[in-house]
């Protein structure tokens, strides 16, 4: 009870000092680190020179007296029980006196540190928690003219040096001085935006706020690399401009995907402190939609075994996934997620990801593979139905698709094991008609290869390969039958008749789909009976789904 008073004392004494004290406490270090000791910074904020003469220094429970010293106008003064210890760890002005005395230890919580003169009056005091600091980071006074009892006025040193023993405070207000005030990343908009304070005592008559990329990676933000600049003129004290660049337009100025280091930079004439000039920022400059697509997956493994999702790069560049995720449909509780730490894909290339180092099992030759990337997670696609989607480091989706159990091969009678290939990998992952399942009967899947059943997409607006076909063959299981159609958007129906004029399959169905897409057929009917060798006709009937116009394509289609 008797050292709350005395608290409560010490407080209301703070406040009845006068708004200028003639030596004041400027900064000290309670918690240091290593080597380093305990000190106090006193500094002299008058014109003249101030002799200390039997001065008294204390906490809340201990007083030291100090020795006489002058004090020089705006001069500095340091005390510490461990002179040569703390010159050994800080960088001190050699005109800067130390001064060594039996120093009170300092709190590690709470604590008090007051100067008062011979006859006991308070010159000046300070009052800090370690809840408002860094451990072996000074605390450092900001206004010399305002008291220092409470997180406004007292804050840890922004020097690199963890303090300014001996020098002016890195806080401390200057007469000139603009900072970039903060320098962030939007992802949700994909903006960078740049504030700029005048954080200086005077006005400025003009300012510069600049904003660079490292796009040559040497991270010296060269003069070719500046990107956006904006020119202030008459900016008060505590006034702000922003700055801002989409990452669209970032992109249309140095054409880089993926992530990319920027600057935010300030200048003005006189600037008196150079340390708050700049701040770095990580953007990230999305690749195109559909420039990774999903090719291939397994959400149905056989038991022991894992799931897998395999990725095709459409681009014509190395794309990084670094920062992007895959997760399935969300539910009330959210979506399981996979986050993807490092995974590169070659232009034309193939990268897989696979949750359960049993994948290595099915499929050893891939281990250690550097487009291979597996982890633990939370992930599992469904057995019957799912989502599969892709997003970047932004949450841009640059694929993804619903699919169903029912996608699979109608001929098979177990698809346990089977993965779904898609037939050419810039299809649609949306279509059902993109897939099929995997045609390695043997192993059940073709990560990181060529998918088994991949077919170019037809130079024609109808075409099938291979034509003929055999459902008998070892190699020519199935035909592909690929279209390409005038309409942006059009439900497409695909039928194939014998010669007599019966209707054999209805491969699809009034089926939405883009301008371009793909349907296999196994040779077999409606009931799943293979069809005897001979000629078939598909007709492809395409409804514009605009103008309601409807377009009919024939193909003839040999069963050998």
């Amino acid at each position: 009870m008797y050292y709350r008073f005395v608290f409560l004392g010490f407080i209301i004494l703070c406040l009845n000092l006068k708004a200028s004290a003639q030596i004041i406490v400027n900064e000290f270090q309670p918690i240091p680190t290593g080597d380093e000791p305990e000190w106090v910074e006193l500094y002299n904020p008058s014109d003249q020179i101030i002799t200390l003469n039997k001065w008294y220094l204390h906490d809340t429970r201990t007083v030291v007296s100090m020795p006489a010293v002058s004090f020089p106008p705006q001069g500095y003064i340091i005390i510490t029980g461990d002179s040569l210890s703390l010159i050994a760890t800080k960088v001190i002005p050699v005109n800067v006196p130390i001064i060594e005395i039996k120093l009170p230890t300092l709190n590690n919580t709470t604590d008090a540190i007051v100067l008062r003169r011979s006859d006991s009056t308070m010159m000046d005091s300070v009052y800090y928690s370690t809840k408002w600091g860094i451990r072996g980071i000074s605390y450092e006074r900001k206004y010399e003219d305002k008291p220092a009892i409470s997180a406004l006025n007292l804050f840890p040193s922004q020097s690199p040096d963890s303090s300014t023993i001996g020098y002016q405070n890195s806080i401390s207000p200057r007469s000139i001085d603009i900072a970039v005030s903060s320098f962030v990343y939007i992802r949700s908009s994909r903006t960078l935006i740049a504030t700029a304070r005048n954080v200086g005592k005077s006005r400025l008559q003009s300012a510069n706020l600049s904003i660079y990329t490292d796009k040559n990676e040497n991270s010296l933000f060269d003069t070719d690399e500046l990107i956006e600049q904006k020119t202030i003129s008459y900016l008060a004290p505590g006034d702000s401009v922003l700055l801002s660049i989409t990452m669209d337009q970032l992109y249309s100025l140095i054409n880089i995907y993926g992530n990319i280091r920027c600057l935010a930079k300030s200048t003005t004439e006189n600037d008196q402190r150079h340390s708050n000039d700049s701040l770095l920022q990580n953007a990230y400059i999305s690749f195109p939609v559909g420039s990774v697509l999903i090719n291939e997956f397994m959400f149905d493994p056989i038991s022991g075994f894992s799931e897998f999702v395999e990725l095709f790069n459409t681009a014509n560049t190395n794309i990084s996934l670094s920062g992007f995720r895959l997760h399935d449909r969300p539910t009330s509780s959210g979506a399981d997620t996979f986050h993807i730490d490092k995974l590169n894909i070659s232009p034309s290339g193939y990268g897989v990801i696979a949750w359960d180092s049993s994948f290595f099992k099915q499929f050893p030759l891939l281990f250690g593979a550097s487009n291979v990337y597996c982890k633990k997670t939370t992930l599992n696609l469904n057995s019957d139905a799912d989502a599969i989607v892709l997003r970047d480091g932004n949450g841009l989706v640059i694929d993804s698709m619903v699919y169903s159990s029912k996608w699979h091969d109608h001929s098979l009678g177990i698809t346990k094991g089977v993965s779904l290939e898609k037939i050419n990998p810039t299809l649609p992952s949306g279509a059902p008609t993109s897939w099929t399942s995997c045609g390695n009967r043997a192993i059940g899947a073709t990560p990181a290869l060529l998918n088994s059943i991949s077919h170019e997409i037809g130079s024609g607006s109808i075409s099938a390969s291979p034509n003929p076909f055999s459902p008998q063959s070892l190699n020519k299981q199935q035909t592909v039958i690929s279209f390409k159609l005038d309409e942006r958007n059009a439900v497409v129906s695909a039928i194939i008749y014998n010669l007599n004029g019966a209707i054999v399959r209805t491969l699809l169905n009034a089926q939405y789909t883009s301008s371009e897409g793909a349907v296999v057929w196994n040779g077999r009917d409606d009931n799943d009976n293979l069809l005897p060798p001979g000629a078939y006709i598909l007709v492809l009937e395409a409804i514009n789904t605009t103008t309601s116009q409807v377009r009919q394509q024939k193909l003839l289609l040999i069963i050998g």
